[in-house]
């Protein structure tokens, strides 16, 4: 059970989030962890984005300001699936450090958003817990303060972990050349090119948009006109894929760059196409 005397002594903890942490176990004792509307009613009485994950590392409940800071749209319902709020599949390994016993209580990382832009985000868990504890884990999301000596420079050792590693189609342009100058194996696998390959290309080559209308989608992120727009893209075999595209400007060394980040909405799109024939031929027959 959260025990609120553990954290009375505790200055990350004001009165009002005692009692609402408090009220958080009673009603997890009481078998009331998966009303919804409880739980987010007290969670989201906090001033900060909060996450609660169990002792697997798995999500258990968050607040509005968690959704708000990952860049992440309030879903329909609340979900507990990795992959409707974190995009570039990171959350997930993320979660799983903070459950190691030698984690020591916070930490500090680049974080692609779900709305393509990136963050340095800081992880603080507030209630510590042994190995073996089965108890959920609370932990506070924030912007790290750009004084913080963690963030002063540019990891880009972090960031290209973060990159490579991530089961999300990602890749980096040239906003002058239109040039593909990164890509991880996720964009690899997806498009069918070898690494070698996909480096040759231009995003022309994928796209299938005309190089003004391109263009002119490109100035548009550079201008914080728009982020996110949907395309038809080519793979290696010439099929076509319907994509929803996020994007965001990458400021390195007094250079930019454009981040995308592609999720494949072929089979959604399909999906809605049939749903809206089938209410056509519904409304013909009646």
């Amino acid at each position: 059970m959260f025990d609120h005397k553990e954290f009375s002594g505790n200055n990350i903890f004001e009165s009002k989030e005692i009692a609402i942490m408090t009220n958080l176990a009673v009603h997890k004792n009481k078998g009331l962890t998966n009303t919804v509307s409880i739980n987010n009613t007290l969670i989201n009485l906090l001033d900060y984005a909060l996450l609660i994950i169990n002792s697997s590392g798995e999500i258990v409940d968050y607040n509005s300001k968690f959704l708000t800071i990952i860049g992440a749209p309030v879903p329909d319902a609340q979900t507990n699936n990795l992959t409707e709020l974190d995009v570039s599949g990171q959350l997930e390994t993320l979660l799983k450090k903070v459950i190691l016993p030698e984690f020591k209580g916070n930490f500090i990382t680049p974080f692609f958003k779900h709305d393509g832009g990136i963050d340095t985000l800081r992880f603080e868990l507030l209630n510590q817990a042994d190995e073996k504890s089965t108890e959920d884990r609370y932990i506070k999301v924030s912007l790290a303060s750009n004084n913080e000596n963690e963030v002063r420079q540019f990891d880009l050792s972090t960031y290209e972990t973060i990159f490579y590693n991530s089961n999300a189609v990602m890749f980096v342009l040239n906003p002058e050349t239109g040039k593909i100058l990164k890509a991880n194996d996720a964009a690899l696998k997806f498009y069918g090119y070898t690494l070698e390959e996909f480096l040759q290309l231009q995003v022309n080559d994928i796209n299938v948009l005309d190089s003004n209308d391109i263009k002119s989608r490109i100035n548009e992120v550079l201008n914080d006109k728009h982020y996110s727009f949907s395309f038809k893209h080519k793979l290696k075999d010439g099929s076509l894929k319907d994509v929803l595209v996020y994007c965001s400007k990458m400021n390195i060394l007094d250079k930019t760059y454009i981040f995308s980040i592609v999720h494949d909405i072929t089979e959604k799109n399909q999906i809605e196409r049939k749903l809206m024939l089938q209410s056509d031929v519904l409304e013909n027959i009646n």
